[in-house]
């Protein structure tokens, strides 16, 4: 697969999931884990400060040793995160969830785009950026609705369901060796 379609599919994968798992995360915790204001809050926190403290080690990772594996690494912590929280709605385990998540987006964080800089040159990567993002777009409205219809059979199953095929469009990304 070309770095292009690869990146292509991987930002479209990301947002499609990201949003799937947004739409329904925040009445998901208000309904099955807890009604507690503070500890909703908590949560939020718990995410925001993780992706604060980790943003510089994961960042020093992806440039000092792989961007694209930082990616791969990023998409299957969000994904086991997704499933986690969608699978156990004890507070405890979604707080744990969210810093996880928090960790996988910072592995994220840039670490795509800068791949693909890298894989076809600065030169050449501005058209594919914009493409990326319009297929980004597309798809984050895909995964709000399909959010909608998946969530009628339960709140839990879009988060679920987002975790499995986030951390399975990583697949796209790893290294296929020569011969294979």
């Amino acid at each position: 697969m070309t770095p292009q379609t690869t990146y292509y599919l991987m930002r479209g994968g990301v947002s499609l999931f990201y949003n799937l798992w947004l739409t329904v995360t925040l009445l998901y915790h208000a309904t099955l884990v807890t009604t507690d204001p503070f500890l909703l809050l908590m949560l939020g926190v718990a995410h925001e400060a993780t992706t604060f403290l980790f943003e510089i080690p994961t960042g020093v990772f992806a440039d000092s040793y792989s961007r694209k594996w930082s990616v791969i690494i990023g998409c299957i912590l969000s994904g086991v995160a997704y499933i986690l929280e969608g699978l156990f709605p004890i507070y405890l385990t979604v707080l744990l969830a969210q810093v996880l998540f928090g960790v996988g987006f910072t592995f994220q964080s840039g670490a795509n785009d800068a791949w693909l800089a890298d894989e076809v040159g600065p030169e050449h990567a501005a058209p594919i950026f914009i493409r990326g993002t319009q297929i980004s777009q597309i798809m984050a409205q895909v995964g709000i609705l399909s959010a909608i219809l998946i969530g009628q059979s339960g709140l839990q199953n879009p988060l679920i369901v987002a975790g499995v095929l986030g951390s399975a469009v990583s697949l796209a990304a790893l290294p296929i060796p020569d011969g294979v």
